[in-house]
């Protein structure tokens, strides 16, 4: 041991120190630690061959057979464990290894690595924190990840400001950045970027979809390549794979969607078909009757959409919708064109039955797929709605009434689907009714003026009548 102009040095062990010169404040205990060391100074070194190939570095520490054998330089840095980083010819600044093989082969800057061959691959990624047998263990040239858990992130290399906290989660992530995972195997197949996933399995078939936020077990568990959507609750999107621009809140929300630009709120909302697009469903199992339909809005417990371009406002129990004003429809004339007067006035109105009638919802709910059951599986009972007799008319009749009466009327929407109903838009009958009423005044008018001749004849022929009788009695004589 040479430790000349050295002071303050320990040195414990077979050529411990051998070469040291001037370095000051170094304790090297265990065969080879710090052998080469010259300069260097406020080392640690405590395992055989640790800091074996430092020369000039100074305030490192390194616990462990081989740890930071290697390191010709460097400063701030703590290695713990068999072969911390063993292979670091350029051992970096403020990096801290704790475990086998932990960032073996760093030259980086500012990293941390905790557990067994955390960070192995390291080369000259900087701030990057890995907690977790194998995290990060592939990565290189990477900076500013961090990644807890066992295998976390295990295979990025170069992705840069990924955060992942779980057993496995990010695990295929090779060049990925900006991506958040927290749960286990959430984005576990992920390669692409800006993906936010927090929960169990969540994201987790993701490959190379972009910008989706996943929260909840196994939300979006099956998108691969659709992007920018957002799932949040318990299997919200699971089984989507490609479809893109879509909104689900609540458990088990659009879990079966496979298309683009839906909206679902509520537990089961848009649950039971799969090829919806520019769909809203809000409420607790709001969704449509049938696959493939587009443009569609149901909003409230159970309501079903059932034809496309259609809003339904709740289900078939609602007995009452309302607000404090009317509903307003535009009706701007800027905005219409093809006017004509051609709307059908008595000739309908005359050809319409008014009816009373009870509603069948039975039947209605089992032709239009309505669910029968409630949350917790419990058939739902038919409510007062099945008692009421309402008035109207029966949807089919009007038809055939407009039919006969050579009118083509808007207020009967005819089914579209095998589970679209017939309706009828009651605030569309008072235009012909205002018709009727006019062509009713007409004859009204007719009949007055028709009336008013007949008087002022008849006034005529009083007035004559003492004329006429002194002729008679002239002619009499």
């Amino acid at each position: 041991m040479n430790t000349s102009g050295g002071y303050e040095n320990t040195f414990v062990g077979h050529k411990a120190g051998e070469h040291n010169t001037t370095g000051d404040f170094n304790t090297g205990i265990g065969s080879f630690a710090l052998q080469d060391l010259t300069t260097g100074y406020s080392n640690l070194a405590l395992g055989a061959q640790a800091m074996m190939r430092a020369t000039t570095n100074f305030q490192n520490c390194a616990v462990g057979i081989g740890a930071m054998t290697f390191a010709t330089s460097g400063f701030y840095n703590h290695a713990f464990g068999y072969h911390a980083m063993f292979n670091t010819a350029s051992a970096g600044i403020g990096n801290h290894a704790f475990g086998f093989e932990a960032l073996l082969n760093n030259t980086g800057a500012y990293n941390c690595a905790y557990g067994q061959t955390s960070m192995r691959a390291n080369i000259n990624g900087n701030y990057n924190a890995a907690f977790g047998s194998s995290a990060l263990y592939n990565n290189t040239t990477g900076n500013n990840n961090t990644a807890m858990g066992e295998l976390a992130l295990v295979n990025n290399t170069s992705g840069n400001f990924n955060t992942v906290y779980g057993s496995r989660a990010a695990y295929t992530s090779m060049t990925g950045n900006g991506i958040v995972a927290i749960g286990d195997s959430a984005l576990y197949a992920n390669v692409s970027s800006g993906n936010t996933a927090v929960g169990s399995r969540a994201l987790r078939s993701n490959s190379i979809g972009l910008m989706n936020t996943s929260v909840g077990s196994e939300s979006l568990y099956l998108n691969s390549t659709g992007n920018t959507n957002t799932a949040i609750g318990v299997n919200a999107s699971r089984n989507q794979i490609i479809g893109s621009n879509n909104v689900a809140v609540g458990a088990f929300s659009l879990q079966n969607n496979l298309n683009n630009y839906n909206t679902s709120v509520g537990v089961f909302s848009g649950s039971v078909h799969n090829n919806y697009s520019y769909g809203t469903f809000v409420g607790y199992g709001a969704d449509a009757s049938l696959s493939g339909l587009t443009n569609i809005t149901a909003v409230g417990s159970g309501a079903i959409a059932v034809a496309n371009n259609q809003v339904k406002l709740g289900n078939s129990f609602v007995t009452t919708i309302g607000g404090a004003v009317n509903w307003s429809i535009i009706s701007d004339a800027r905005f219409k064109k093809d006017v004509r007067n051609d709307v059908a006035g008595l000739d309908f109105i005359l050809e319409l039955k008014p009816v009373t009638y009870k509603y069948d919802i039975l039947t209605y709910r089992n032709y239009t797929g309505e669910s029968k059951t409630d949350i917790n599986g419990n058939v739902t009972m038919l409510n007062n709605k099945e008692f009421i007799r309402y008035s109207g008319f029966l949807a089919q009749e009007v038809e055939q009434a407009a039919v006969r009466a050579g009118y083509d009327f808007s207020g009967v929407h005819h089914p579209e689907n095998e589970t679209d109903t017939y309706m009828l838009s009651y605030a569309e009958f008072v235009v012909p009714l205002v018709k009727a009423v006019q062509e009713l005044n007409s004859k009204i008018e007719l009949l007055e003026k028709q009336n008013s001749e007949l008087r002022s004849g008849l006034l005529k022929l009083q007035n004559n009548k003492p004329d006429m009788n002194a002729n008679i009695s002239i002619s009499s004589k």
